[in-house]
């Protein structure tokens, strides 16, 4: 009955988390166009003249309109690019939210970064373009990931695999039923505008399919030629190590993936208390493969 409590109150933090940035250079504001859709975001420079590299920061859930762990900030001031955004139907950004339309999110943001405008604005080196995510935003970044071999280089922190997040979401009614609650109340707050059909519930029930991509470790096969690294909290009661990062991790290993760095941290799924430690690692982890 206690894991059942951990568990459910694990699985709504993962939707819930909220966090505050920690660094204080200021951001530019950006707005990406896909069709009809304007997705608000920001945009952190890098300092120097020559182009740099861009990590493209995927917020949790529901997410914030500044930073994600204050990665925007610290990575800009270490010689890094980074720019985050509010997905379609959540908070500043335009029409509707779906898991779908998170996957066009992203496909836009990449279009966006190799706009000759926008190279030379931000200064973007466009053969070092990181896709990175947290939490939520990390499961998206990998699905993304698996379905588009242009993306060489992967960070997931804390990320969800939507396969086994649904399985226990099926299998626990009291965490479907509080989850669902708490999705209701995010959106009569006016966080998330989803569109019709595809609330959590419908794909619980079987009602709105899960894209197979979004079964993380399951498609480890389809990583396997890719930079990836994955970020976890030993102490995260949300996406914990033995239900989410091992499964993942053996899987790339079974496949003999080369270039996968685990990095685990003694923190919870806010990572609190190691934020500038995971910026140093991301920072190392970039440079590394940019040289």
């Amino acid at each position: 009955m206690k894991r059942n409590s951990v568990l459910l109150l694990s699985i709504i933090m993962i939707f819930l988390t909220n966090y505050r940035p920690v660094f204080s250079q200021e951001p530019e504001d950006i707005t990406i166009e896909r069709d009809s859709v304007l997705l608000k975001g920001k945009f952190y420079i890098a300092s120097g003249d020559d182009n740099k590299p861009v990590v493209i920061l995927l917020q949790g859930s529901p997410g914030n309109t500044s930073d994600v762990l204050g990665l925007g900030r610290s990575l800009s001031m270490s010689g890094i690019n980074a720019m985050t955004f509010n997905y379609s139907g959540s908070h500043q950004s335009t029409g509707t939210f779906s898991f779908p339309n998170c996957q066009a999110d992203i496909g836009a943001t990449f279009i966006f970064l190799h706009r000759p405008d926008v190279v030379e604005k931000f200064r973007i080196d466009t053969s070092a373009i990181i896709l990175a995510g947290y939490s939520f935003g990390g499961g998206q970044a990998t699905a993304y990931a698996i379905r588009h071999k242009e993306v060489k280089r992967l960070i997931s922190i804390a990320g969800v695999d939507w396969g086994i997040f649904f399985d226990q979401y099926r299998s626990n009614p009291d965490m479907k039923n509080n989850l669902d609650a708490s999705i209701d109340r995010s959106i009569a707050a006016g966080i998330f505008r989803f569109e019709p059909g595809y609330l959590p519930k419908d794909i619980g029930s079987g009602q709105r399919i899960l894209d197979p991509s979004f079964y993380t470790a399951k498609n480890a096969a389809s990583l396997a030629e890719k930079d990836f690294l994955i970020i976890c909290g030993l102490n995260d009661a949300n996406v914990t190590m033995e239900e989410y990062i091992l499964p993942l991790y053996n899987a790339l290993q079974d496949v003999k993936v080369r270039n996968v760095q685990l990095s685990p941290f003694e923190d919870d799924h806010t990572f609190s208390l190691s934020r500038e430690k995971i910026s140093q690692t991301i920072c190392d982890w970039v440079n590394r493969r940019h040289e």
